[in-house]
């Protein structure tokens, strides 16, 4: 069986990423704090996603897209392509 090999996987600048959830948040009309009650974090644990300083796992992602009625794939997409233009 031929091995596979570990492809490079491109990692995602945190801070890029927690910026553009600041402007999807902003443009949806939330505040910090309204994002924060809905997820279950203090308003301080969502300000450290969107400064970049906390790594974002899958589940508050999920939230994250509900929240912004936004499709799971719409919201990493355009988390991708704004952090890699």
């Amino acid at each position: 069986m031929p091995r596979l090999r570990k492809a490079p996987v491109k990692s995602l600048d945190k801070k890029l990423i927690g910026r553009n959830l600041r402007l999807i948040r902003m443009q949806k009309g939330f505040t910090q704090i309204d994002v924060a009650v809905k997820l279950g974090h203090s308003q301080n644990a969502y300000s450290r996603i969107e400064l970049g300083r906390t790594q974002l796992n899958i589940e508050t992602l999920i939230l994250i897209s509900h929240l912004f009625d936004m499709e799971l794939d719409e919201l990493i997409g355009h988390l991708i392509t704004e952090a890699s233009a």
